[in-house]
């Protein structure tokens, strides 16, 4: 994974431990390594001012979260999660983390105390985006195959700040700044981070991503180019 700086971390193998996590920075010089000996390395990040690493584990126990400072070898927090398996992780902000499993979005601090939850209830989790900024998108369907479902965005905080009901399955999610685009098989939409429609096209929609830039401008993946697309 890579911030916004051009920081990124890699996990891989290592012989003798349950998994390698290397941080480089921009130039792609090693900055900083951890090996894991209690749990499979499954995602790591680092935080967007380059000052530390987050890698999530799994154990026999559920998952967990291991938080580090980059100047410094020793663990500075962690936080587990029971029974849980969380599969990936982001920063949202310099000192939040968000954690997403089947079962719900976790926002904890890097001092490792929880500060939000957001428990999916009895949706299963169809398609995700943690790349806003200060919210997660999720797209949920009251049922594990079919169409329709509900496309929400979250708060640091664990709170509900909107939904939209889609009659199509999603076939896009992609959040940037305070903005969600969201593209099923029928049509294409733009909403803000309380999910307040701002655009909408309908149109039989062929491609197979749809992508929002950080400078607002949106591109239609194929499987041979990419299209500006425009409302």
């Amino acid at each position: 994974s890579m911030n916004g700086s051009g920081w990124f971390a890699i996990v891989t193998e290592a012989s003798g431990y349950k998994g390698l996590v290397r941080v480089y920075n921009a130039a792609q010089e090693l900055q900083y390594e951890w090996w894991s000996g209690s749990g499979y390395v499954l995602r790591a990040a680092v935080s967007p001012d380059n000052k530390l690493l987050a890698a999530l584990c799994a154990d026999g126990e559920g998952g967990k979260l291991h938080i580090f400072s980059l100047s410094d070898e020793n663990e500075l927090a962690s936080a587990s999660f029971r029974d849980e398996l969380p599969f990936d992780l982001c920063f949202m902000g310099p000192d939040t983390l968000c954690c997403l499993s089947e079962l719900a979005l976790h926002f904890v601090g890097t001092d490792g105390t929880v500060k939000g939850e957001y428990a999916l209830g009895s949706y299963y989790l169809m398609d995700y985006d943690l790349g806003g900024d200060g919210f997660a998108a999720l797209f949920v369907s009251a049922y594990r195959a079919g169409t329709g479902g509900l496309v929400m965005t979250v708060s640091p905080a664990g709170e509900l700040l909107g939904y939209a009901e889609v009659s199509r399955s999603v076939t896009s999610l992609c959040a940037r700044g305070k903005q969600l685009l969201v593209m099923t098989g029928g049509d294409i939409s733009l909403y803000g981070e309380n999910m307040n429609r701002q655009s909408h096209k309908e149109a039989l929609m062929t491609a197979k991503r749809a992508i929002l830039r950080p400078d607002g401008k949106i591109f239609l993946l194929s499987a041979y180019a990419a299209e500006q697309f425009r409302f």
